[in-house]
């Protein structure tokens, strides 16, 4: 009997194109990415890429998209849950960390993208950032109303505990590398980098008893 043709997954097939362009343009940028090197490494033919995405700003820009609606997918539980504001603060500080520990390849592309002034970002990504600041705004407001987080700018509250967390990401092997010549004794381990960001956010927002 004649082999059974498999039947394509579309799905499937975005998913392995997006996974693709992540890991190039973190390890190149978007200007030095290729697209057939994409293809070849989603296992596609470059018809296949452009049938889904049309071309590479707009496959960058669904990276950055998909990537961003998945960190919210993973922050906006832990905003509307039950908990009280500040284990609230603790459960969002570790949800963070791991996202981008888990996502190294996100995290050497977003610190591109910084680089190079944000030039390829468009208004949807744009919004997106935009809009995160809000989720942590969420819990510093509620504890404000338990009467246990001080009066501080969540923006910038965010944009400590975002950037630490995208820098210890970035450099984790920088810091087993230090670690293992005993130069120092950085935290290495993604949980001893959640216990100490969880720390830092109590010093930011828990008022002095």
């Amino acid at each position: 009997m004649p082999p059974v043709p498999q039947r394509r997954n579309p799905a499937r097939t975005r998913a392995r194109i997006l996974a693709a362009a992540l890991d190039e343009f973190a390890a190149r940028g978007f200007d030095a990415a290729r697209v057939d090197r994409i293809a070849a490494r989603a296992r596609v033919n470059k018809a296949l890429l452009y049938y889904y995405f049309g071309n590479k700003q707009a496959l960058y820009h669904a990276v950055l998209l998909g990537q961003a609606d998945q960190l919210f997918a993973a922050l906006q539980p832990v905003v509307e849950g039950p908990l009280e504001a500040e284990p609230k603060l603790s459960a969002y500080v570790e949800a963070l960390v791991r996202y981008f520990s888990d996502r190294n390849p996100l995290t050497r592309l977003m610190l591109r993208e910084l680089a190079d002034g944000g030039r390829h970002l468009e208004a949807d990504v744009l919004r997106r950032l935009v809009m995160m600041p809000g989720l942590l705004g969420a819990i510093v407001q509620q504890g404000r109303r338990e009467r246990v987080f001080a009066d501080r700018d969540p923006l910038m509250v965010h944009l400590v505990l975002v950037g630490t967390a995208l820098f210890m990401s970035a450099n984790a092997a920088i810091r087993t590398r230090i670690a293992q010549m005993r130069l120092a004794q950085p935290p290495v381990d993604t949980a001893d980098v959640i216990a100490e960001l969880q720390a830092l956010a109590r010093r930011l927002l828990v008022k002095e008893s």
